[in-house]
């Protein structure tokens, strides 16, 4: 038995495909509770650790971000056709680093 917080997260491959988010109990309610967190900010990250069901763990940034710069955050999609091809975007990891500046 897994007494992780466990949480697994798949992009859409492409446009209007589902996307995945499934994890344990504790996985969820920690996901749950660092989005609660991000949104008690006008903007900013927080961060929280899952892990993988294969034991390996990895952080998960939360960000919240303005509705006017949505339209600059790159999109997520795998697809080779669909991935993302204009020039200027921002990804979530500049985000991240632009608040620890």
């Amino acid at each position: 038995m897994i007494n992780n917080p466990v949480i697994h997260v798949w992009s859409p491959y492409a446009f209007h495909e589902e996307s995945y988010i499934v994890g344990n109990r504790e996985g969820l309610v920690k996901l749950y509770q660092a989005i609660g967190s991000v949104l008690n900010k006008s903007k900013g990250t927080t961060t929280a650790s899952f892990f993988i069901s294969d034991g390996e763990g990895y952080d998960m940034v939360v960000t919240l971000v303005e509705d006017k710069d949505l339209d600059k955050i790159a999109i997520p999609y795998t697809a080779s056709y669909a991935v993302e091809k204009r020039e200027i975007t921002t990804y979530p990891w500049d985000i991240k680093e632009e608040e620890l500046k």
